[in-house]
């Protein structure tokens, strides 16, 4: 088990750091594409089109969208890395108070990638 639980770990932490440029980038894209900010104004100015109208074209494109699907991932597998990480960590050795509820939900948040419960396997890759 400690094994295991060091293999998660290190998986984890391997995870965790590109998936944080994925995050940090799709906020800063987030960003850069929307109207409030002035430097926006004046960039999309210097190039001869309204805020409007590359609003309105990223909108027909389902851009705005894509860049939610992107955040929503990201945290799913920042809940998953977490709970890995959960599972690795060292114990004391002793007995200590635990939230039996979260340990189950933690849990099924970690398999339910894995396991089909209506066709009673495992997902195929």
């Amino acid at each position: 088990m400690l094994s295991l639980g060091g293999l998660a770990a290190g998986m984890a932490h391997e995870i965790n750091n590109p998936l944080s440029s994925v995050i940090q980038a799709s906020q800063v894209v987030k960003n850069r594409l929307g109207s409030s900010l002035p430097k926006n104004k004046a960039i999309a100015e210097k190039f001869g089109i309204s805020m409007e109208v590359l609003e309105n074209y990223l909108a027909d494109r389902n851009i705005p969208q894509m860049l939610d699907t992107i955040a929503e991932s990201a945290s799913r597998t920042a809940a998953i890395i977490e709970n890995m990480l959960s599972f690795a960590r060292k114990g004391e050795g002793d007995f200590s108070p635990a939230d039996l509820a979260q340990l189950i939900n933690n849990t099924l948040e970690l398999s339910q990638n894995d396991y089909n419960l209506k066709k009673n396997t495992t997902s195929e890759r």
